[in-house]
């Protein structure tokens, strides 16, 4: 394989990260919208403000690689997303609890899928010696991964549940 495809698929990646984190920041207000638990809605304004700076940071290594902005549209957040949508509308009537435990643990996926990205691109980050890029996909992966932790904590919260 040839340095130049490796450089393609790293952009081609980035590309579908950038369009993920788009995506997720279309859905997250939504999400905040259709609920009226404080520790859900707590914890996705919580989840927007990261998201931002998630956002910002993969723009960031679009500059520091010399490669124009751009979204290539990611289908498996896109089927993520519309799981989500799908909760949102058919389970807002359920019980309170067992809504908002679906919506949260839709979040849990997407922020899964995210994970799994940020550490394959880091990882092709390594392959081309790129220090800053690395530490701004590593800064986001730690932050997602701590958003799980959190995440769970909210559940177990709504569930009663001991972790």
């Amino acid at each position: 394989m040839k340095e130049k495809d490796l450089k393609n698929l790293f952009e081609t990646d980035l590309r579908y990260l950038y369009n993920t984190e788009i995506q997720i920041s279309k859905i997250l207000p939504k999400i905040l919208k259709n609920t009226d638990s404080d520790k859900v809605g707590q914890f996705v304004e919580e989840n927007i403000k990261e998201n931002k700076k998630h956002v910002d940071r993969v723009k960031k290594s679009f500059d520091i690689l010399g490669t124009k902005l751009g979204g290539k549209k990611s289908l498996g957040i896109t089927g993520l997303i519309d799981e989500c949508t799908e909760i949102m509308e058919k389970m807002k009537k359920s019980d309170e609890v067992v809504y908002d435990v679906s919506l949260l643990a839709s979040l849990q996926r997407i922020n899964h899928y995210q994970i799994g990205a940020y550490e394959t691109l880091s990882n092709y980050s390594k392959i081309f010696n790129s220090t800053k890029i690395n530490e701004l996909l590593n800064k986001t992966l730690v932050e997602e991964k701590d958003l799980i932790r959190k995440l769970k904590k909210v559940i177990n919260g709504l569930t009663k549940i001991k972790p």
